[in-house]
């Protein structure tokens, strides 16, 4: 359980940056094409999973991109689910054996038979960590947004809810978006996002993305954690 709550502290904090970390670089034109087309998938799941009202709710989403978290690849969700389960039994398993490895920076990751991540993407991925901001951002979504400074969420959401609604007294939670990762001839990417409602609840996500044309497309959309 532990290893867990530190993983979910970690993948949370790569997405929504430190107050430190004030970026001013403008994110670029691509990084914006798939920050609109990842927030579009996320608000639309966020309003079917979370039983939204849209007329009298919004979205705050973070005006910044950072980091990137990966899902787990099949062989070791396997590989873990199997540790505990003879854990469970009575054997004697030592807690590295508990902990989720990182993927090899060598290898495709894979994810299921249908959804697998190339290896340039998981290498970018795991060493992602320049954050960049986002200009005002049009969104086509049925729940309205408003863009807030990261530096605001840091101090105020759920760390002074009271502050929050007073802010935004018709949040319902706040999308975070990480900085896109490309494969060298921009043809593929990765991203991934945070939905935390306000209070408690959400989760972390990756998704594969692939350019047509001028445009981007999710291919797919996998799971991290769940809170």
């Amino acid at each position: 359980m532990l290893t867990l709550l530190r993983f979910m502290i970690l993948a949370v904090f790569a997405i929504i940056p430190s107050s430190i970390a004030c970026a001013q670089e403008i994110a670029s034109k691509d990084d914006h094409a798939i920050a609109r087309v990842v927030a579009a998938q996320a608000l639309q799941d966020l309003v079917r999973n979370w039983s939204v009202e849209v007329d009298a709710a919004e979205v705050v989403i973070a005006d910044r991109l950072s980091g990137c978290s990966l899902p787990h690849g099949a062989s070791e969700t396997e590989r873990v689910s199997d540790a505990y389960t003879r854990s469970a039994n009575g054997e004697i398993v030592e807690s590295a054996e508990l902990e989720y490895r990182a993927p090899s920076f060598d290898s495709d990751l894979v994810i299921s038979p249908t959804s697998t991540i190339p290896k340039e993407i998981v290498r970018w991925c795991w060493g992602s960590v320049a954050t960049v901001r986002l200009s005002s951002m049009t969104l086509d979504a049925a729940i309205q947004t408003v863009m807030e400074d990261s530096d605001v969420i840091d101090s105020e959401f759920r760390k002074d809810p009271e502050a929050w609604k007073r802010r935004h007294p018709l949040a319902v939670g706040l999308l975070s978006l990480g900085r896109p990762v490309y494969s060298e001839d921009r043809t593929v990417a990765g991203a991934s996002f945070s939905r935390l409602r306000n209070g408690f609840g959400g989760g972390v996500f990756f998704c594969l993305l692939q350019r047509t044309g001028n445009d981007w497309k999710v291919l797919w959309k996998q799971g991290i954690l769940i809170e």
